[in-house]
């Protein structure tokens, strides 16, 4: 076997070794599922094989990383990189639903496993992650998911643990075969992996499961049954929660117990005495929501995902005008759980129209006061987590300076023009608040030194015992004398310009001079000037006086250190106590930052946003002047959007009880704006749903339990499913699932096998929803023969996005307005013409579709779903007029039956002269 050379350089690994390094990796990288990175020596990392390097490639910029093969037939993919990329593909991977493991390479080619970690518990790879690492992973959640069969029905018990909030939710449902219910709790709450009992699921249960988790990009763990042991849950509940009433009412069934217990166990939950007491445990109420499923999220744009054009390419990056890292997880979670209550729905609307009639009070609140806020639920979590190990009096000065910013928060809440709403909702909780934080600030002020935090210290105020008072005299003097020494290396440094030479302390080297390096031969030569390093920001030099002087001061530093470790210790304990009021506080500034947030966006939108008037559930959609919110931010400066008018009315049913739905069929060109058309109405109802404006001039939308969007399709081939499978699995479960008050949204359907099955399904599936489901839906399609079931049924009406052809050009122009009535042409050859087909390969298309479907001449069938029901009784009159007329012409002889032959014609003549439209939907074809 060949060894090149560089490739083991790169992974510092002599050639010798390189071939055992490689048949080690192998039995490593087989999980598809598990990023397997290999730490070599100097804090170089590799990943190997086709499919774990694809997925770097995927998760990283181009020029993050470097290509290379490994030796062997064939050469295994390789991509080498340091420490900083490592740690972040990793968290990024984390993100993506990927398992991690880091391997460890010996020198002489063998491999030690080192740390692992799951998108739900980073495990031993936390201390590797640095904090910018932790914070590029998504808030997200770990789920425990029992399944049992009970009378006939799959019981599925649910427990959650969302680590940012240190909350246990849990719920009980019946569950569907197709696992709709799971994908729901996982989408709304943003679960990133799944916790399985082995025993629980047969194989072909399990498969599905897998598409499932695969589909919503959450890892799957399978755990043994001893996990799932519900005995002493209550007992773990009762140390975690600090109540053993609180609980009660949780543990009424085993199979809940038994998906607590198992999220308890694989976190590691009481390993943690930090966490006694300090755990949350609710009802996961999926009622109170309405149901999204992977495939609204993906096809609606509403959460980003890697590869789909970055932020500004999905709703939550529209709407993500918040100021904090609290507001950013809330916008996510409320995007995900969007209201069903019309009152609450209403209260987030009248905040958000109090902010915007007041723009200096929202700028003020974010920019003055939630922009300079800390994440206090990641503070918080570092004194809880670990029994607060990792908590430091930083971090408590930190949760000081935003208790002190409180209370000028709650006066700019409150405001001269200020409602009862916002004083109930925010101001007077946060000043309850306010004054449960005064001993805190007192505690803070009274035990830190908080004039010694510009110099980057954070220590024990000297105060709280003489012989730290008395090492503070001392540094005090020392900073003078180091004050002195810095006069007098101005005065000897001949030629220095004023205030170019810097003072500065690093905990690596002390105090330290730092000039630029342009100035560095001011002092090249001297010898009473020590350089220490010279980097691309300046040259680092001392003199013998600041070496002394630094190192006394950084000697009795660690001395006050030492002294006052218990008194830091004993500060940190106290300001753990109020982790629940800071988490309190939390949520108030959440909230508010995400309202305004909303707020900002109808402000500053390219057009006009409108207040949304929610109605009760299944009555009309009505939306005036409506926008795509993300294709219209996305449009080059000079562009407008066009706006449409979009009506779902629905009729009383004459022949059964209630009301019908309404279903939309839209026909056009492609590009000419159909699928833009239809997502609008899904992305508007969802953001009033979660208390947004949305860009129309008027909205009228009904209460909806499910929005279904079957928007494009893919192939799946690692779970051998191709395009149409694909559609068609979607598809189902659309019609299992939606109900009369849920919003269906297709586009295309039936594009992936021949035109006769594909019009027959779209025929059965569109007239399924319109008769039997009776929901509001909007259908974009190509089958125009579909447009006659406006005839058929009252609850179908027909729309098309305008375009014209040039006669002269044939140039096609797309109008982007939605029109009343059916499209009587494909347009699909002028699509191919703007694309830069060859003209002969035009020309051969335009015989081909004039020799098939009459190209140039719109079909019966088109021009018959056109014509208005007044036509049509004007139109069936003058048929029978003409029938009457003709079978009394004579026809007794030749010479009676040639005559009787001109009077019918004439008779048609006139018929056809008529222009009426029903007839001339009839005569068409011939």
């Amino acid at each position: 076997m060949t060894v090149d050379s560089s490739i083991a350089s790169a992974l510092q690994l002599e050639p010798s070794t390189l071939i055992r390094f490689t048949r080690a990796i192998n039995s490593a990288i087989a999980c598809p599922a598990t990023l397997a990175f290999f730490e070599h020596r100097n804090c170089q990392y590799s990943l190997h094989g086709q499919i774990h390097t694809q997925q770097a490639a995927r998760l990283l910029p181009n020029d993050c990383h470097t290509p290379n093969e490994l030796p062997g037939n064939p050469p295994l993919p390789t991509l080498h990189f340091d420490v900083r990329t490592a740690r972040t593909l990793a968290s990024i991977a984390l993100q993506d639903g990927l398992k991690i493991r880091v391997w460890g390479v010996c020198t002489d080619g063998r491999i030690v496993s080192r740390m692992e970690a799951s998108p739900g518990n980073l495990g031993t790879l936390e201390p590797w992650l640095d904090d910018s690492g932790r914070g590029a992973i998504d808030a997200g959640t770990v789920i425990s998911v029992r399944i049992v069969k009970k009378n006939a029905q799959r019981v599925m018990a649910v427990c959650a643990w969302d680590d940012a909030t240190s909350a246990l939710s849990v719920v009980q449902l019946i569950e569907d075969d197709a696992f709709s219910n799971l994908e729901t709790i996982i989408v709304a709450t943003n679960a990133r992996e799944a916790l399985f009992c082995d025993m629980d699921a047969s194989a072909f249960e399990m498969a599905k499961l897998q598409d499932v988790l695969t589909k919503c990009g959450v890892a799957i763990t399978s755990l043994k049954k001893r996990s799932f042991n519900p005995t002493d849950a209550a007992c773990d509940l009762e140390k975690l929660v600090g109540s053993k009433h609180t609980i009660a009412t949780f543990l009424e069934s085993q199979h809940i117990a038994s998906a607590i217990s198992a999220i308890i166990d694989y976190i590691g939950l009481l390993r943690d005495p930090g966490r006694e007491g300090k755990v949350k445990l609710t009802h996961l109420t999926t009622s109170a929501y309405m149901h999204l499923d992977n495939s609204a999220i993906r096809a609606l744009n509403i959460l980003p995902y890697p590869g789909d054009g970055g932020r500004m390419a999905s709703l939550f990056g529209l709407l993500k005008k918040t100021k904090s890292a609290m507001g950013a997880r809330l916008l996510r979670k409320w995007l995900s759980q969007p209201l069903q209550d019309i009152r609450a729905i209403n209260e987030r609307l009248d905040i958000v129209t109090t902010f915007l009639d007041n723009q200096r009070r929202r700028r003020s609140i974010l920019e003055d006061h939630i922009n300079k806020l800390p994440d206090l639920n990641l503070l918080c979590n570092r004194f809880t987590k670990n029994s607060g190990a990792k908590a430091s009096l930083q971090d408590v000065v930190r949760l000081y300076q935003c208790s002190i910013r409180l209370p000028f928060l709650s006066e700019e809440l409150d405001g001269e023009d200020h409602t009862e709403l916002l004083k109930k909702r925010f101001s007077d909780p946060l000043r309850k608040l306010v004054a449960e934080l005064s001993n805190f600030e007192a505690l803070v002020e009274t035990t830190i030194d908080l004039d010694q935090i510009e110099n980057g210290e954070f220590v024990v105020s000297p105060t709280v015992h003489p012989d730290l008072q008395e090492m503070r005299a001392q540094q005090d003097g020392i900073l003078s004398d180091i004050d002195t020494e810095y006069h007098k290396a101005v005065a000897s440094i001949s030629g220095l310009k004023s205030d170019s030479l810097k003072l500065e302390r690093k905990d690596n080297l002390g105090y330290i001079f730092r000039l630029t390096r342009k100035e560095e031969r001011l002092i090249r030569g001297k010898k009473q000037f020590i350089v220490l390093e010279t980097r691309k920001d300046g040259v680092r030099f001392q003199t013998k006086g600041l070496q002394r002087l630094s190192s006394a001061y950084q000697e009795l530093a660690e001395q006050y250190q030492e002294r006052e470790s218990e008194m830091r210790i004993k500060t940190l304990e106290v300001a753990g106590t109020y982790v629940e009021v800071f988490l309190d506080v939390s949520n108030i500034i959440a909230e508010v930052d995400v309202l305004c947030a909303f707020a900002t966006v109808a402000a500053e939108g390219r057009g006009m946003y409108c207040r949304p008037q929610m109605e009760l559930s299944g009555t009309n959609l009505v939306l005036k002047g409506a926008r795509h919110p993300i294709v219209e931010e996305n449009m080059v400066d000079a562009s407008v959007f066009v706006a449409n008018d979009l009506e779902l009315t629905r009729s009383s049913s004459e022949n059964e009880e209630g009301c019908d739905g309404s279903l939309l069929l839209v026909t056009g060109p492609n590009m000419g704006g159909k699928s833009t058309y239809i997502r609008s109405a899904g992305v508007l109802t969802l953001m009033a749903h979660v208390g947004s404006f949305v860009p129309a001039t008027e909205a009228h939308i009904p209460i909806t339990d499910r929005i279904f969007a079957r928007v494009g399709a893919g192939d799946n081939q690692h779970r051998a499913i191709s395009t149409f499978m694909s559609e068609m699995l979607e598809t189902a479960a659309i019609l299992k699932s939606a109900t009369s008050k849920s919003l269906v949204i297709i586009d295309e359907l039936g594009r992936g096998t021949g035109t006769m099955d594909g019009y027959g399904l779209a025929y059965s599936i569109s007239k399924h929803i319109a008769t039997k489901i009776k929901c509001l839906c909007l259908f974009a399609t190509h089958f125009y023969e579909l447009t006659a079931l406006e005839h058929d049924l009252h609850s179908v009406r027909n729309a098309h996005v305008s375009a014209f052809t040039e006669p002269s050009s044939n140039k096609l122009t797309f109008l982007y307005e939605v029109q009343p009535g059916a499209c009587d042409q494909s347009f699909g050859v002028n699509v191919a013409e703007m694309a830069n087909f060859p003209p002969s390969v035009v020309d051969a298309a335009k015989r081909k579709a004039a020799e098939l479907e009459g190209f140039s001449a719109p079909t019966k069938r088109i021009r018959m779903a056109n014509v208005s029901e007044d036509e049509r009784e004007a139109g069936h009159n003058l048929i029978a007029k003409f029938l009457d007329e003709v079978r009394q012409l004579p026809t007794s002889t030749a010479e009676e039956v040639r005559a009787s032959v001109s009077t019918a014609k004439a008779l048609r003549k006139k018929v056809v002269d008529s222009e009426n439209a029903y007839v001339s939907a009839l005569l068409a074809e011939s």
